[in-house]
């Protein structure tokens, strides 16, 4: 068992509209972090995991999840969404959410399609 407490997390910026907090429990298995949006994420384009599927539920706030293949989807709290590796997506909200990957999410995976 591996316990991570606030004060233990780290905060980075993904951008000037996206703020996490990743709870680093250094599983090759899954990975958890709280995401703040404000706006458009990413700023253009799409973002795409080569290799994580990931889950994202809304903790507060309403959020709008865009597909490349022009789907849309509104969240609000309590909402979840599964995205399967190789999904481009952007965001477009306001919302706390947490999203875990399966497997853990690393940077040589997560692509930003324009």
């Amino acid at each position: 068992m591996k316990v991570v407490k606030l004060e233990s997390s780290v905060k980075k910026s993904n951008s000037k509209n996206c703020v996490i907090t990743d709870y680093c429990f250094n599983s090759p298995y899954m990975d958890l972090v709280m995401a703040d949006i404000e706006g458009r994420y990413p700023n253009i384009g799409y973002c795409v995991n080569e290799n994580c599927d990931e889950i994202a539920f809304i903790i507060d706030g309403k959020v709008t999840i865009s597909y490349k293949d022009n789907q849309s989807f509104e969240l609000s709290k309590s909402d979840a969404v599964l995205i399967s590796k190789g999904e481009q997506y952007f965001w477009n909200g306001t919302c706390k959410m947490l999203i875990t990957c399966s497997p853990s999410w690393y940077p040589e995976q997560y692509k930003i399609i324009k």
